[in-house]
């Protein structure tokens, strides 16, 4: 114990190395075991300096008593040898802190660029035609990977590296989208990886050194200090005054050890510029994800398995953005690459073009689809035509994933609900039913299936539909699958079913059982019902059930539907409610648009 104590308690020593070696052999001395001068004292104190004294006085007090304990220093010579070979490795490698950066040797300006400029490179994202469309930086972190920021590379249709006149390709094959990382490995180039230095073990005011390429230029390099340590998801974003320009992005930031203490990035908020870095931890956790993806396989992984996750990763961010021309693009690059997850991508790519209702959605279709058409203002809608065209875009992206996944549940639902939206029932039909067979404890699927037999006046079969779907309801939803059932018998003109129906209800969900009786039951309104009145039930059904509003809001809605003579009463009433205006104005749409 005593010897760790010794050797490992102390502070690094660069120099006065064999004054020091005295000390500690004298040191030594006084702990061997039956010498006169050993003191209660043996371990030593945490601050070296203060103790230099007691050091001494240690020593003194052997030299006096040698000849008293002489025969047992003689005996003690091979630990002697031993302790100078441990205090020579203390020089080298024993320090108090945990730390590997604590201590390290303190560069110039001059060295820090010297040292991590080797890792530093120029990224050009280039498209179809080869022209650039942005440039960014890059940093190695092993020797054959360098990371950078997602927004430098993910529009590109192919990327190039380069310093000086040197180029090199390169393929995306890592992505953390949500923390604007992606790994890029150049083809044909061994790098000089950097080391990294979490953002737990960094404190503000500390010097840093940004190193880049600004627009494509050649490296530059700028000093500042950590001006802020922002929390966020367990780690700490960098704020630093060190100047990061717009092509900078990507590049690295370093302490005054040489060591990567975090990715640049440029923020342009209100006209000021901010420069921030992304934390060592998020870095580190790149190369951890690849690594794990890679062991988690029995075979190496190609690089083109590792760049399709990685756009298809790009994109399922870049929809949550609603970025939808990035989103398709992403996709799109995910699919052509044809590995094991392609399916996914003409899934997800289907679901972009047939499935959003937000306003940004709209937007982008109105360019997309019809390029100058108005609708970007909350409220619009693209016209039929522009709706019709987007849904025949996913049922072909969906039919593709279909195609490499046959049994991919979800595409066939999705399938099924495009082909209903553009009225082409028989097919809406066919992909429902292949849905129900891969999920038949789905209530939902049931629930669709319902309304498509609904809208080809097949209500036999809407009510076998409809009758599965209850069974496997869940109990809050089991009312609204029985009164599907009664608005069928409705249809059929089976009144004996439909008073069977009410009286069930009625022991079930009475608020429910008064509705269907002012519909179904009291002879004036089933006999002044449009035809179209069953497939705008089920509709107002199944917008209500996926809008996230309770129960009493969805009653309330229901009656405002139903029961407001105009389109200025219902507006009113719609109002006071607790709705999003996106469903506000889907429920609005069915009740007063003319299709």
């Amino acid at each position: 114990m005593c010897l760790s104590m010794i050797f490992c308690e102390r502070p690094l020593v660069t120099g006065h190395f064999l004054g020091h070696v005295h000390h500690e052999l004298a040191v030594f001395l006084a702990c061997v075991p039956n010498s006169p001068s050993i003191s209660p004292k043996c371990s030593l104190s945490q601050n070296h300096k203060t103790n230099h004294r007691k050091y001494l006085a240690v020593h003194r007090s052997h030299s006096a008593s040698t000849g008293r304990f002489g025969s047992s220093f003689r005996g003690c010579i091979s630990l002697v040898v031993g302790a100078l070979l441990l205090v020579v490795f203390s020089q080298i490698g024993c320090s108090r802190s945990t730390s590997p950066f604590a201590k390290s040797q303190t560069l110039s300006p001059v060295e820090i660029f010297q040292r991590v400029s080797p890792s530093v490179f120029v990224v050009e994202a280039l498209d179809e035609d080869g022209k650039t469309l942005m440039l960014g930086s890059a940093v190695a972190m092993a020797r054959d990977f360098l990371i950078t920021n997602c927004h430098v590379v993910q529009s590109a249709s192919s990327l190039r590296v380069s310093r000086g006149k040197e180029h090199w390709t390169a393929k995306l094959i890592a992505a953390a989208p949500n923390h604007d990382l992606c790994g890029l490995r150049p083809s044909g180039l061994t790098l000089q990886p950097v080391e990294v230095r979490p953002s737990s073990k960094l404190a503000t005011g500390e010097h840093v050194y940004a190193v880049g390429s600004p627009e494509g230029l050649e490296l530059t390099f700028s000093e500042g200090v950590i001006s802020a340590l922002r929390e966020t998801e367990g780690v700490r974003m960098i704020q630093t005054s060190a100047a990061i320009s717009p092509g900078s992005s990507g590049g690295g930031l370093f302490d005054a050890q040489g060591n990567l203490v975090g990715v640049t990035t440029f923020y342009l908020k209100e006209g000021q510029s901010l420069n921030f870095a992304l934390p060592g931890e998020w870095v580190s956790g790149m190369l951890s994800s690849s690594a794990e993806a890679a062991a988690k396989s029995s075979t190496r992984p190609s690089d083109a398995a590792f760049e399709s996750g990685a756009w298809l990763g790009i994109g399922l961010e870049a929809v949550k953005k609603e970025e939808y021309d990035l989103a398709v693009h992403t996709f799109r690059k995910c699919a052509d690459l044809k590995q094991s997850g392609a399916f996914q991508a003409w899934f997800e790519l289907g679901k972009v073009f047939s499935s959003s209702t937000s306003d940004a959605y709209r937007a982008w279709l109105c360019s997309t689809i019809k390029p100058g058409s108005y609708c970007s203002a909350p409220g619009f809608y693209p016209s039929e035509l522009t709706i019709q065209e987007a849904k025949v875009k996913g049922i072909a992206a969906f039919e593709k994933a279909i195609e490499l996944k046959s049994d991919y549940a979800e595409a066939w639902q999705a399938l099924a609900s495009a082909y209903f939206w553009i009225k082409e029932y028989d097919q809406a039909i066919t992909a429902a039913k292949q849905y129900t067979r891969l999920a038949p404890r789905d209530w939902d699927g049931w629930s669709n299936l319902g309304l498509y037999y609904a809208e080809t006046e097949s209500y036999p079969e809407a009510i076998d539909a409809w009758q599965k779907a209850e069974k496997v309801a869940p109990d809050q939803s089991k009312s609204g699958m029985l009164a599907m059932v009664g608005m069928a018998y409705a249809e059929k003109g089976d009144r004996e079913q439909v008073l069977r129906i009410y009286q069930q209800l009625k022991g079930s969900d009475p608020k429910m059982a008064e509705r269907f009786f002012r519909e179904y039951v009291l002879p004036k309104p089933a006999a002044t019902a449009p035809p179209e009145k069953l497939l705008q039930q089920g509709q107002l059904l199944r917008i209500l059930r996926h809008a996230p509003i309770d129960d009493a809001t969805r009653d309330k809605a229901w009656d405002a539907f139903y029961w407001a003579p105009s389109p200025d009463d219902f507006t009113a009433r719609i109002n006071k409610l607790n709705i999003p205006d996106t469903v506000k104005q889907s429920i609005y749409d069915l009740r007063f648009r003319k299709p």
